[in-house]
């Protein structure tokens, strides 16, 4: 079997990327079974140069990032594609020559086929295995919207009034099939895509960790009434924050979708997942057939009946913060801070501002807290001055 020039994970977006791209950053040297070896890079600003990172790199700069991880950049408006395919190149000519198959992630590659096959065609359509995991239109609208359009739309139906057709990704990956010397490899989100991409190339990786998942209903109304801690909907650091020392709080997710939203995407799943049938093996489609939204409507029925959930109410706010307790007094171990009193937490009767700020003043230690831990990773991985003189060897 032909071992691909580059492997690319491509998405989608809120189909378990972030958990993925950490879990590749943390282990970027891999081999499998036949000897084969594998190096997760990353594409940093450096200098005012974009630079690709390798190896050793690709965890030291994971490690100092809010995120817990590094991966490539999107296309967007205003990024000339060149600023991402020249750096593309280099690496898939230094694993040829070093005798690695690069592995290269942006969950929001899935949608750019069309740039994808010009540019393999002026390489001369390498061998390429594109990488790719789904879940159904229904759960990922949900799931985005919490995610993104509930910074700028006010309801589930404005979210879904920006665009015909939201969800094209079973689309998009046709699209990416019929690239000459492309493979494609597609799975579910279910049970956990870290374990099916070391599958997919038969080598090992560490267990999931929570990344990105659908903040809780209470968290997402605190940002939205503290905007200073999220901005807006691409500011997501905290969130990876909390996550990485926050207990979850339990209870029932997040959730907007009414009856009225699956009748409006019956359509979208239709078409996509046809689109998959087309393209699909039988083992590949019954993989992302785990996820039954895509085939029975019935298994959203409990939440729609049980309602939107409500971004404000008071009897939320206890538990966020014991989260915030809890999740403090490990990142102050960790930093070799002194612990620090449990908060008062609000009497009973209390109104939200007295809450927020009790969640605000255990936040804002959090965020010390694991600003010093990245910070002490990293300066133990590269010696102080090695920074102040400058010798740094992304490509190591």
């Amino acid at each position: 079997m032909t071992q691909p020039a580059l492997v690319l994970h491509v998405g989608a977006p809120k189909c378990g990327s972030s958990a993925l791209q950490t879990a590749l950053s943390m282990s970027p040297d891999l081999e499998d079974t036949e000897g084969q070896r594998y190096r997760y890079t990353g594409l940093v600003n450096y200098r005012k140069r974009q630079v690709p990172i390798y190896g050793s790199w690709a965890r030291k700069l994971a490690q100092l990032s809010p995120y817990g991880y590094v991966s490539w950049p999107d296309f967007h408006r205003d990024r000339d594609p060149a600023q991402v395919f020249a750096p593309m190149e280099r690496v898939m000519r230094r694993g040829a020559r070093k005798g690695f198959v690069p592995i290269l992630s942006s969950e929001g590659w899935i949608s750019h086929p069309a740039l994808f096959a010009r540019q393999l065609q002026y390489w001369g359509y390498p061998p390429v295995k594109v990488v790719a995991y789904l879940r159904p239109p229904v759960a990922w609208m949900n799931a985005s919207y919490w995610q993104w359009g509930v910074w700028t739309a006010p309801t589930l139906d404005a979210w879904l009034a920006r665009t015909v057709l939201p969800y094209r990704y079973g689309l998009d990956l046709e699209a990416w099939s019929r690239i000459p010397n492309v493979t494609l490899e597609v799975g579910g989100t279910r049970p956990d895509v870290v374990g099916k991409f070391a599958t997919a190339l038969n080598v090992t990786l560490p267990s999931e960790n929570r990344r990105n998942t659908t903040s809780s209903a209470a968290l997402i109304g605190f940002f939205l009434r503290n905007r200073r801690f999220r901005q807006d909907a691409h500011a997501a650091a905290v969130e990876f924050v909390i996550q990485r020392w926050c207990p979850p709080v339990g209870g029932r997710g997040p959730w907007g979708v009414l009856a009225r939203h699956v009748h409006q995407l019956r359509e979208v799943t239709s078409i996509n997942l046809e689109a998959l049938r087309r393209i699909l093996s039988d083992g590949a489609l019954n993989d992302v057939l785990q996820d039954e939204g895509f085939l029975r409507e019935r298994c959203y029925h409990e939440q729609i009946i049980a309602g939107p959930s409500g971004l404000g109410r008071v009897s939320d706010l206890p538990a966020l913060l014991g989260s915030f307790e809890a999740g403090l007094v490990k990142a102050r171990a960790a930093a070799g801070q002194a612990p620090v009193a449990p908060l008062e937490p609000p009497q009973a009767g209390a109104a939200l501002p007295d809450w927020d700020a009790a969640l605000a003043d255990r936040l804002e230690l959090l965020l010390a807290a694991d600003l010093q831990v990245r910070r002490q990773a990293f300066l133990l991985a590269v010696p102080l001055m090695r920074l102040l003189r400058g010798r740094w060897n992304l490509a190591s």
